[in-house]
């Protein structure tokens, strides 16, 4: 039986405590019920895409949503980035994929514009075990304006593909910003509305009422 644990209706990321590797920088926000996630759903809208893309021409900006196992090592996520050699000034791209063991997803490149709005559906068939992931694109002003027409796709993902299939199930909810080589980020606010999160019963409901940004102290 689920159980939907969490619902925000608007959530403002603005967050102040990034995780810092090696050219590799995260924004993020977790909410971690410690169940297996059945559902997680939620609309970011697209913002101004940065004034310096790439420069140099191995920065990677990007944003996402996604679901991750207890361990980290292993990610289902509809990336949107700005590090695409086809892309023209303004434009930003969708790549729904998994990653990193094995790594895959879409390769078509879906065009995106500030103003744009895009929904994420991430939901486990419980029959199979396997995930689907939904996207739908709403255009804004500026999409219009480039004469680009709504859009929905979506991808299924066999989680017994993976190099440690037992460690799949996924137990934390992510929302993030990633910065990769030398960017930054310059692109202002990023806003994700309608959240929900469906996960298998649990009687932990802390995560339920503290929706933080990651805290490294």
């Amino acid at each position: 039986m689920n159980s939907v644990l969490r619902t925000l209706s608007t959530l403002l990321l603005l967050f102040c405590v990034p995780l810092i590797s090696a050219r590799l920088a995260f924004y993020p926000l977790f909410s971690e019920p410690n169940a297996t996630i059945t559902r997680f759903e939620t609309t970011v809208s697209i913002p101004a895409n940065s004034p310096d893309r790439q420069t140099p021409d191995n920065d990677f900006q990007g944003f996402w949503p996604g679901l991750e196992t207890k361990e980290a090592d292993f990610v289902l996520q509809n990336v949107i980035w700005n590090w695409n050699p086809t892309l023209t000034p303004g434009e930003w791209s969708l790549h729904p994929m998994y990653c990193c063991r094995p790594m895959g997803g879409t390769d078509n490149v879906f065009r995106l514009y500030p103003g744009d709005q895009v929904k994420s559906v991430f939901a486990i068939d419980n029959l199979t075990g396997k995930w689907h992931d939904g996207w739908s694109v709403a255009r804004g002003q500026q999409g219009h304006v480039a004469k680009q027409v709504p859009f929905s796709g979506n991808m299924t993902f066999d989680p017994s593909i993976a190099t440690v299939p037992d460690r799949v199930p996924y137990t934390m909810a992510v929302l993030t910003i990633e910065l990769q080589e030398e960017a930054t980020w310059d692109f202002g606010s990023v806003t994700f509305t309608d959240i929900t999160i469906e996960a298998t019963t649990t009687t932990n409901t802390l995560w339920c009422t503290e929706y933080a940004p990651e805290d490294s102290s």
